[in-house]
């Protein structure tokens, strides 16, 4: 179970939080049984949405820490929320929607040695890691993942963060091919989708034809795997990198549309207004009056 806590005030809120978190933690048998992701002070309550999703990533990489206490402000995630803008970040993303993680770890290798000092090359080493265990189990939600000695958090220096972690990378390649109820024409799909989302002609039944399977097999074992349909799970992704071009992006809802897969901008607006309650340009000039306060 999840619980949220929204500490919402002016000046003195940040002690009322920390009194209240220190309340929580005195509470019998709560101490070794709970792990609180503290996200940073907010100045709007628009940055909720955000500030949730960075908790919820490093949540879903909890094997890379030791404490009880995660303080996700201490970290530069805020980054690795929106589009990766820099060649070498941009060159991550893309190796992690083709499923290679050696190409991944050369380039968090590149992105730390860009690091000035052992202190922000740690902490940029740990979002990276986040980032990276984020994109996998979005690709591939019935992967095992390793649970290695110790944690990330805990090791002496970032380099040895950083063999660390190509451990646990070489543990989930390792464990693709026997992961639970994993279907590898379902895997094979999931990779093409990351891959190929921005193809308007990508669809079930192309693909199925490609592959010589029937189409509603094909769709019946990803549904089994994902709990998505085929389609809902494409469009998700559509409208999860729609966003992030909103936010980091100059360019016009016709491009984006076109960048990620819709055939019209009509269309687009349609669909993502079905799924963010909202309109790609209200979510666009929301967003820019929230970085704007």
């Amino acid at each position: 179970m999840d619980l949220v806590f929204l500490f919402w005030g002016g000046r003195g809120c940040d002690s009322q939080a920390e009194r209240a978190i220190g309340e929580i933690l005195r509470l019998e048998g709560i101490r070794d049984a709970v792990t609180l992701y503290i996200g940073r002070p907010l100045k709007s309550y628009r940055q909720i949405a955000e500030s949730y999703q960075a908790c919820c990533d490093f949540q879903n990489a909890w094997m890379l820490f030791s404490g009880r206490e995660v303080r996700i402000w201490q970290y530069p995630y805020e980054k690795y929320l929106g589009v990766l803008k820099d060649r070498a970040r941009g060159r991550l993303a893309g190796s992690l929607n083709l499923d290679d993680l050696e190409g991944a770890m050369e380039a968090i290798r590149e992105i730390a040695g860009s690091c000035s000092g052992e202190t922000k090359k740690r902490a940029e080493v740990l979002c990276l890691a986040v980032f990276l265990v984020k994109n996998v189990r979005v690709a591939h939600p019935h992967r095992r993942i390793p649970a290695p000695r110790g944690s990330m958090e805990a090791q002496s220096s970032s380099e040895r963060m950083l063999t660390w972690l190509e451990e646990f990378c070489r543990g989930m390649r390792e464990g693709t091919d026997g992961e639970e109820g994993a279907c590898p024409q379902v895997n094979r799909a999931l990779r093409k989708i990351g891959s190929d989302y921005g193809d308007g002609t990508l669809s079930l039944k192309g693909l199925a034809a490609q592959w010589h399977i029937s189409a509603a097999y094909l769709g019946k074992l990803f549904k089994e795997q994902t709990g998505e349909y085929f389609n809902d799970y494409l469009l998700r992704i559509r409208i999860e990198e729609a966003k992030r071009l909103l936010l980091g992006s100059r360019l016009r809802m016709g491009e984006i549309a076109s960048e990620v897969g819709f055939s019209n901008q009509s269309y687009f607006n349609k669909m993502f207004r079905k799924s963010c309650g909202i309109s790609p340009a209200e979510y666009r000039r929301q967003c820019s009056e929230e970085h704007s306060i």
